[in-house]
């Protein structure tokens, strides 16, 4: 690569060329300002003279005395510089004339009467008159040699003082050359040693220089001081947020545009392969991250963080976690930070604090379900007392066909309570899926008027516009339950005794959409398209300073040990577990709604059909040999009756271990096993357990009074066929027992 000039040779050049070209105009002004004024001088003598010699021809030429005239002309003869004169009459004729004896001139063919420079002389004329009379014309030549001397000699002593003159400032301009280039290298070569990461490096002080000089030298030296200190500052806070990031429990991903994964903390790498190759993407490194290759394609292209909580995951101990997407806006388009937290214990312990909600909630419905509960006892025990009446007596058929129907409806009655019961109060793991808002809470409704009393009632207001939603059903269940038994209290126990008790909690469920972002008390609702559920009472309100502390844990505006503080708490975090928002207004004395606000997923609900009850269902016939282990004998006999009512072989034990020791030697002969989960010495989940591990491939239903809890679960994922939940009937019974009967062994 081709090399500039130096500032040196900068310096040199430019003093040079100024040098030059001062000298030439200052000399070339000089020059003709002299020959200027030479010039201006002469032709001011010529002109005197000449005037003054044509006065004293006016009498030569008046009277035609020629020696007269010779001799006014003769005259010049005492000025050097005169070379020639001539006097010409009016016809033009030479009159007189003087000619200097070594001169041979001539003069221009036209007369001039301006002075006029000629091939070194002066020509000049003046005319002669009398009166006005032109007599004659008086002409002169005028050498300008001396003039032409003069500027010779003027020039060549202009060279002889800019000669020492450009030496002088040459020398001049070297020194200030040294001045400026020399600091000004030690100013570069510095700029070269910090390029190598040489920032310590610094300006000498700069001796005999310009004061700029100096000052550019102190400046970059504190420029340096400061880069250096940034420097150090810069390094220690990278290694205080690397040491941060590292040490934090969340695990922290930064993954480009096609997800491959450029940086991971500590927390991160327990969980990445030590062989990874660079770049790598991440569901290879992490595959149970495999499901974020939607989300992160959701994020690009909306560029706005999203935050998955309580995610279900199976990575090493990590079951539940946070998840949280931010796009990189400043450092690269499409980079992408990911945050894992894991918040196993957090939901762990949130589901202990959620199932004591729940036993609260059980235990103010406990009195109403109770009551209702002993109502349909009332109707099966009294129904029996009647039906053996009418069969001693010898009542007809008829009767006893009314009298069972009496006794199936209230058996089914217990049964939905119970149901409903176990539903509301056992532990479940968080499952979402499309629900159709309006549905469940018709279902919140039944078990609220059951177990709420007669005082409060609910209302529901719906339209045909609701959007199903995509949350956990058995959680919303209890969100509105909790928040519906609320707004009971704040119309009953809340209310001061003299004051009246009850009143209507309205239940509004609808379809909105929101065109820019909505701001409630759980945060801002983006907009879009939302199902709204609003539960609004009559009872004393919320006092303004209370509302923003409703959702703390364990705070209650109720009267001591009328609440403990986690029913709202527990509200807002199950709402915001299936990314919803809660909102709260409310007024003293008039009254408080709940707004509950969930995406809508796509569809709207409609009404479903009633289910039709047959009193006289059909039984469907069957064989094979059937094996019952319950340790109830009533549950026993009920079971062994129906399935050979229906052309079954029964075989029954009471214990696991007797029925082990049975199949052991004739697990050959039997076809389909109805096995209870809950018994005394091996419990149904070890039973299946000791079944499995034997290797008896036999065709499984379970049974339990409880609901499908998580030993059900457990022991269905082993390999158990069917599940059926007590009490039940003949049909369904049968139904379980064929349809394990026809499907294959699981293993």
């Amino acid at each position: 690569m081709k090399q500039g000039a130096s500032i040196r040779q900068h310096i040199s050049g430019l003093l040079i060329l100024s040098i030059s070209v001062v000298m030439v105009v200052l000399s070339t002004a000089f020059f003709l300002h002299f020959r200027e004024s030479f010039r201006s001088q002469m032709e001011s003598y010529v002109a005197s003279t000449i005037s003054f010699s044509a006065d004293h021809c006016v009498a030569p030429l008046l009277f035609l005395d020629r020696p007269a005239a010779q001799r006014v002309l003769s005259r010049f003869e005492k000025i050097p510089t005169v070379t020639h004169a001539v006097l010409r009459d009016h016809t033009g004729e030479v009159f007189a004339q003087y000619q200097r004896s070594n001169h041979a001139n001539s003069f221009p063919s036209d007369t001039v009467f301006e002075p006029l420079f000629h091939k070194n002389a002066l020509y000049a004329a003046v005319a002669v008159k009398d009166d006005g009379l032109t007599l004659g014309v008086l002409s002169l030549r005028v050498s300008t040699e001396e003039l032409q001397a003069s500027l010779r000699q003027l020039t060549m002593f202009l060279f002889a003082i800019a000669i020492p003159l450009f030496v002088l400032i040459l020398y001049w301009g070297k020194r200030m050359e040294y001045r400026i280039s020399a600091p000004l290298m030690r100013i570069a070569n510095m700029a070269r040693r910090t390029n190598r990461d040489r920032l310590h490096s610094r300006i000498s002080p700069v001796v005999d220089s310009c004061r700029e000089v100096e000052i550019l030298a102190e400046s970059i030296n504190t420029m340096l001081e400061r880069i250096q200190y940034g420097e150090v500052q810069i390094e220690k806070t990278y290694h205080l947020l690397h040491d941060l990031v590292d040490a934090m429990p969340t695990l922290v991903f930064v993954l480009d545009r096609q997800n491959r994964t450029l940086l991971w903390n500590s927390a991160a790498a327990r969980y990445i392969p030590t062989e990874t190759p660079e770049e790598a993407p991440l569901d290879t490194l992490v595959p149970a991250f495999s499901f974020l290759t939607q989300e992160l394609k959701r994020l690009r292209e909306k560029f706005h963080p999203r935050k998955l909580r309580r995610y279900e995951l199976q990575l090493g101990s990590i079951a539940y976690a946070d998840v949280t997407l931010f796009p990189l806006h400043e450092h690269s388009e499409g980079d992408v930070a990911l945050f894992i937290t894991d918040v196993t214990a957090v939901t762990q312990k949130d589901a202990q604090l959620m199932q004591m909600q729940k036993m609260e909630t059980v235990g103010t419905l406990a009195g109403g379900l109770a009551h209702d509960f002993n109502n349909a006892l009332n109707g099966i025990v009294g129904t029996l007392s009647l039906l053996r009446l009418n069969m001693a007596e010898g009542g007809s058929l008829q009767e006893q066909e009314e009298n069972i129907t009496i006794m199936e409806e209230a058996s089914s009655r217990a049964e939905d309570l119970i149901r409903q019961l176990l539903t509301l109060s056992q532990k479940q793991d968080s499952s979402k899926k499309r629900v159709a808002p309006l549905l469940l809470m018709k279902r919140v409704k039944r078990l609220y008027n059951t177990g709420i009393g007669k005082v409060v009632s609910c209302r529901i207001e719906s339209d045909d516009t609701v959007p199903h939603i995509f949350v956990d059903p058995s959680q919303l269940e209890q969100v509105l339950l909790n928040l519906c038994i609320n707004a009971g209290h704040a119309m009953t126990i809340m209310r001061a005794p003299h004051e009246q008790q009850g009143g209507e909690v309205t239940v509004v469920i609808e379809g909105r959409t929101f065109s820019v972002s909505h701001s409630v008390l759980s945060g801002e609702i983006p907009p879009g398209v939302y199902c709204c559920i609003h539960i609004t009472d009559k009872g004393v309100g919320i006092k303004p300073e209370h509302i923003s502390r409703i959702f703390d844990p364990f705070y209650t505006t109720k009267k001591n040990g009328a609440g403990t503080g986690l029913g709202l708490s527990m509200v807002l975090n199950i709402v915001q577990h299936n990314e919803g928002w809660v909102d709260v207004t409310s007024q003293p004395g008039v009254g408080t709604t709940v707004s509950l606000y969930f995406t809508e997923c796509g569809e709207t609900e409609r009404e479903e059909g009633a289910f039709v009850s047959n009193n006289t269902p059909s039984i469907p016939q069957g064989t094979g040999h059937v094996l019952i282990i319950d340790d109830d004998p009533l549950v026993v006999r009920l079971g062994r009756k129906i399935l050979m009512y229906s052309g079954f072989t029964v075989t029954s034990f009471y214990s696991g271990p007797e029925a082990l020791a049975y199949l052991e030697e004739k697990q050959d002969h039997v076809d389909c096993i109805l096995l209870d989960m809950v018994m005394p010495e091996m419990t149904g989940q070890e039973v299946y357990e000791e079944i499995h591990a034997r290797g008896i491939s036999i065709p499984v239903v379970l049974t339990s009074g409880y609901s499908r809890d998580d030993r059900v679960v457990q022991t269905i994922s082993l390999g158990a066929n069917e599940f059926l939940s007590k009490p039940y009937g003949a049909k369904e019974l049968e139904e379980k027992i064929i349809t394990a009967m026809s499907s294959e062994i699981r293993e």
